[in-house]
This record gives structure tokens, C-alpha cells and sequence, in this order.
């Protein structure tokens, strides 16, 4: 932009769009703030000489509105922030300044979609047969990061209260390109529309902004160490607990989604976290079931005892406190046959699960998971190191086994690379 002085008048002027060519080498080389004056007359070119000033600055203006719209388009164009443009009158009154205003895009690691800054609008329909409410919302509904509930929707207009989530700005993400700790939610007022082929989701997390709006978000686990399984289906799960103490066996049904996302599953189901009184810390704690290959943690996850026949993609069932933010007080005290809990290689290596698969692999030091340190897929782990308090990686460690490892890796990085492509 390039501010010019026309009479007693100050405008800021925005090289229209016969000029953007030479504004983008103007740009990159950082001198835009210093043209020249003389690039007036070929901004102002067809404007001719004239005594009427009147003229030639109503030209003038029109020719600033033109050139704002076309600096949007280009540093739309060129990845940058959008800025948005609106009317305001300059102190003089004698002229129409634009202001720009900067638009935000959403985190670089889950930026928002769609097309910003077009005209139109958008029908969106809320609430339950009989009782339903439309909305009219801008044709760029979801491009940026906006509060767009705000002065729209029926239970944020001004006067009276109005919920938290009318304050929140959020936009419309790709799943597939969103690497945020919160994970992107489907937007179901839209169930129909599609972008690339999938449904459109958003996310408050991008804008950096609290999901007030949906109720009671599941939990998916840290970034490095995602949940798996399944969240909201219904049915039940039954599991075998033998008491540790008394060694009485009895079946306990939980949720058939149990694991699925991070949630206090035990809490009034397991035996030990029912009836009043005082119950075991960890009867409140979350954790979910995760993939040990997935799972770059500071703390190692460990087999399940619940379900001791379950696998994922072949592999025993991990679960982790960690990842959902908890301490893990269950392990030490009652998962007894916990990889971690075996002090030497022979209690290590005699542990067997599903008909005599090795359940723990000794490294030397320390019992693992036997995935952790000697499956293909899960080659990224066999080089960290458990020191009883710290899961930390180790450059050396396994070198030469890696080196003997080397066809399975290259054959586990490309499935990985083919099932990472979200299409």
C-alpha cells in the first residue's frame, strides 16, 4: 500500500488490479512502503488533467475501493492473512479511507477451508422436528475464524443472556490435515456437504478458542498417543476380574465403547469403585485403550488385563492413564502381570498370552510390552529406553537389530504411508 496525498485530503491508495503484476515483485522485494510519487500517474492513469478536482478524486476513490478488493484477492493468493476491508470516514469527511481489518485462518497445523470473502448466504436450520429455527449466515460461513453464532443465531442476539459459545470463534477444518491435541468435530448441521469427498468438520481448537458448543466431547487421547476403538455404540463388554487379594474370580459388564475415548471407565462398574465409602484412587482416573506402535509417550502403555484375548491389527491390547492426562495408580497394585511390573528377564520372558504368544520382551534392563521392542510396525519404539521412571528415546540402542530389521521397516513404512493417506 502506498499512501498519497491528493489536495488537503490524505488517502490511503491500494495499486488496483492493472498493476498487481508489478506489485508482486514490488512485494517481494520488501519496497512497497517506498515508491516512488511518480507511481501516482500510473496508478491514476485515464484520469487526464483536469481542474475538477470534485472529479477527480470521486475517481479517485473508486479507483482505492477497486484496489482494496484486488490486494485482498492477491494476498489471498499468495497464502497470507486476508484482510477484510470496511468503509470508514476519515476525519477530513472529505474522503472514504478503507480499513483493514486482519482475518485469522486457524492453527498451521489444522488451518480452516473453504472460500473467504464471497457474497451470498448460507440457510442453516437448528434445533428438533417441531421445533425448528433458520438461521441465515454469511455465503463464507466456516472459511475463518469467527463468532459467527454472534448477533445470528436466536440465542445470541444482544439483549439478555446468552450462552458461552456465543463468544467463541471456530471454523471449518479438514480431518484429514488436522494434527491438533483436540481433535475436530463432525459439523451435523451441514450432514449432506461434502469437501473432498468427506463431511465437513470444525474446530474451536484452530482458533484458538473452548468448544462450549458440543456436549460432553469425547476425549481422544495426547497428539503422540491417540485412542482407539469405538466411541457412542451401544451394547456391553464383558470382562473377567479375579480380585488380586482374594482371588475370586466374577464378570463385570462394562460400556461396549469401553476404551474407546478418555473416561473414568471403572468408576462405579468395577467392583472395586462401587457402594459408598472410601475407593481406590484410580477408580476416578481416565484412560483409554491405545495402538503401542502410536504411542511416543514419556510413560510406556501396557497390555490389558481386562481383555487379555483382544488384539489390534494382530498386536495385544495397550491401554494408558497418560495419554489422558492420569496417573496411573492401577498398574503397580493390581495389574500384577504387567509388563512393567517384572523385576527380572526369567518373570519377564514367561509371561504368555493367547495361547502362548510372548506377552513381554526383557531389554536387557527392563520388561516391556514384547511389541514395544520387537514388532516391525512398531519400529519407531525399539529405540527408547525405560528407566523405571522415564520412557526416553536412545540413539544407539538396538542399532544392530535395527540393521537386521531393516526389510520389515521399509515394508511397515510404506503400509503406514498407505493408511496415513486420509481420502
Amino acid at each position: 500500500m502506498q499512501l498519497f496525498v491528493w489536495g488537503t485530503s490524505l488517502a490511503l491508495f491500494v495499486v488496483p488490479s492493472a498493476a498487481v503484476a508489478s506489485l508482486r515483485a514490488v512485494r517481494r522485494s520488501s519496497t512497497l512502503g517506498r515508491r516512488k510519487p511518480s507511481a501516482v500517474g500510473e496508478v491514476l492513469k485515464g484520469i487526464g488533467d483536469t481542474d475538477n478536482a470534485t472529479q477527480a478524486k470521486e475517481k479517485a476513490d473508486d479507483d482505492l475501493q477497486r484496489g482494496t478488493k484486488d490486494m485482498m484477492k492477491y494476498e489471498k493468493e499468495q497464502d497470507v492473512h486476508v484482510e477484510e476491508a470496511e468503509p470508514v470516514q476519515a476525519d477530513s469527511g472529505n474522503v472514504t479511507e478503507w480499513k483493514l481489518q486482519e482475518a485469522h485462518f486457524g492453527d498451521t497445523h489444522c488451518p480452516c477451508i473453504g472460500f473467504d470473502n464471497i457474497e451470498g448466504t448460507i440457510s442453516v436450520t437448528y434445533g428438533d422436528e417441531g421445533n425448528y429455527k433458520q438461521v441465515i449466515y454469511p455465503a463464507d460461513l466456516g472459511a475463518r475464524c469467527e463468532k459467527w453464532e454472534a448477533g445470528r443465531h436466536p440465542e445470541c442476539l444482544p439483549g439478555g443472556s446468552q450462552p458461552t459459545w456465543c463468544d467463541q470463534a471456530w471454523c471449518l477444518v479438514d480431518p484429514c490435515n488436522c494434527k491438533l491435541p483436540v481433535l475436530p468435530k463432525r459439523y451435523t448441521l451441514a450432514p449432506d456437504t461434502l469437501y473432498r469427498g468427506k463431511p465437513l468438520y470444525y474446530s474451536y481448537a484452530s482458533c484458538g478458542s473452548q468448544d462450549h458448543w458440543t456436549k460432553q466431547p469425547p476425549v481422544n487421547g495426547a497428539g503422540q498417543c491417540r485412542c482407539i476403538g469405538f466411541d457412542q455404540i451401544p451394547g456391553t463388554m464383558e470382562i473377567q476380574w479375579k480380585d488380586p487379594s482374594t482371588h475370586e474370580s466374577q464378570v463385570v459388564q462394562y460400556p461396549a465403547e469401553m476404551g474407546g475415548s478418555c473416561r473414568n471407565w471403572d468408576d462405579d462398574v468395577h467392583p472395586m469403585c462401587k457402594g459408598a465409602g472410601e475407593k481406590p484412587s484410580w477408580c476416578s482416573r481416565s484412560w483409554c485403550y491405545v495402538d503401542p506402535c502410536s504411542c511416543d509417550m514419556g510413560t510406556p502403555p501396557k497390555v490389558t488385563m481386562y481383555l487379555p484375548w483382544a488384539t489390534f491389527t494382530g498386536k495385544s491390547l495397550y491401554y494408558s492413564y497418560e495419554t489422558c492426562g492420569s496417573n496411573d495408580t492401577f498398574t503397580t497394585d493390581f495389574n500384577l502381570e504387567a509388563c512393567v511390573n517384572q523385576k527380572t528377564a526369567q518373570q519377564c520372558v514367561n509371561l504368555r498370552v493367547r495361547n502362548g504368544v510372548q506377552k513381554c520382551h526383557w531389554t536387557g534392563t527392563n520388561c516391556l510390552g514384547s511389541e514395544l521392542v520387537s514388532h516391525p510396525l512398531c519400529a519407531k519404539m525399539h529405540n527408547k529406553r525405560w528407566t523405571g521412571d522415564q520412557w526416553v528415546h536412545s540413539a544407539s540402542r538396538h542399532a544392530a537389530s535395527l540393521g537386521a530389521l531393516l526389510p520389515f521397516l521399509l515394508f511397515a513404512s510404506t503400509l503406514s504411508l498407505s493408511r496415513s493417506q486420509c481420502q
